[in-house]
């Protein structure tokens, strides 16, 4: 199904498709008109059968894949565990965008790590949201992932390279078009996470 929206002036059509093996080939026809793709995987599951199918297709067309990891708030989510899974299956580069603020019933929110900020609803509708410091529980696991989120990203440009051996702080700005330029080559696989 066709789910058009707009963000910050831009039109994004969504083109949903199923999870299930009988509509391989309606995923595969999918994947030849498409820009890039966003992989959903449930935080109980992890990388499923289907999942591994999606994956492989996309990386033959290379095409840009972004995960997100929903279901934070169902029994036995395990946000790190589907992490490692798919960094076994689909490589290192697999690369956690944000980390969730617990998990099950207890699932709050989110820690932004391009911000470094966490994020949790204002409200029930969860359409405001409010940005406070990294729980302290959580920020020596967010330094260490926005490290590595800077060294991919430093690895998309030469310059930049040059800049993050030299021992220089690359800027907010230079880390996310490094990251943008990574995404589109398919060589970082950002993953977001929440519930839907």
């Amino acid at each position: 199904s066709l789910v058009p929206c707009e963000w910050r002036e831009h039109k994004i059509n969504f083109i949903d498709t199923p999870g299930y093996a009988d509509f391989v080939g309606e995923v595969k026809g999918v994947l030849r008109a498409v820009d890039s793709t966003l992989v959903v995987l449930c935080a109980a599951s992890g990388v499923e059968v289907e999942t591994e199918k999606v994956w492989k297709y996309a990386g033959e067309l290379h095409l840009p894949r972004i995960a997100f990891i929903n279901k934070m708030d169902r029994e036995n989510a395990d946000f790190y565990g589907v992490i490692q899974d798919m960094q076994e299956k689909f490589g290192p580069n697999v690369l956690p965008i944000q980390l969730p603020i617990g998990a099950e019933e207890d699932f709050k929110g989110i820690v932004d790590l391009l911000k470094m900020k966490a994020i949790m609803p204002a409200n029930k509708q969860g359409n405001q949201y409010l940005e406070s410091d990294i729980p302290d529980d959580m920020l020596e696991t967010a330094l260490v992932l926005r490290q590595k989120i800077t060294e991919l990203a430093a690895e998309t440009d030469d310059e930049l390279l040059n800049k993050y051996l030299e021992g220089e702080e690359l800027s907010d700005e230079e880390i996310k078009n490094g990251l943008l330029k990574g995404i589109s080559q398919s060589t970082i696989f950002p993953v977001m996470c929440g519930s839907a």
